[in-house]
């Protein structure tokens, strides 16, 4: 069940309610947890981290995983400019949907968002999403 999650929120970052906006601004440039080395920004690296799994006695079972996301952007084009991407990452908070046959939807939480920095020549945010879904 967590390897499905995992695909739903890949696949949520990307879709992010249908607009795919926050993709686009990255020019698609979204990594499972590690960034390739010599990445140029815009990107963003995002991590399921703290995954709870509950049983509930009518046999099913609710899954919930905070999933980090960090914005990393170009120094030189500003706060503001960083902000436009943080405005789309929000929007995945929206998104809702069947994760597979046997697990209902999957949705999000926003728990933070863009506690920006600065570093050498970029402009660094971490933001936290919780995504929470069910087996039925």
């Amino acid at each position: 069940m967590i390897k499905k999650m995992h695909e739903q929120i890949k696949t949520a970052l990307y879709a992010e309610s249908d607009t795919g906006e926050f993709a686009a601004l990255l020019s698609n440039k979204i990594y499972d947890t590690i960034a390739p080395p010599d990445t140029q920004g815009p990107f963003a690296v995002w991590s399921m981290e703290g995954v709870t799994i509950t049983n509930h006695t009518d046999g099913k079972e609710r899954v919930e995983a905070d999933v980090v996301v960090l914005v990393v952007t170009d120094i030189r084009k500003g706060v503001s400019d960083h902000l436009t991407y943080l405005d789309a990452l929000a929007n995945v908070r929206n998104y809702a949907a069947t994760v597979a046959s046997s697990i209902d939807r999957l949705t999000f939480s926003l728990m933070s968002i863009g506690e920006v920095q600065a570093e050498d020549k970029y402009i660094v945010s971490r933001s936290v999403l919780r995504a929470t879904s069910g087996r039925i």
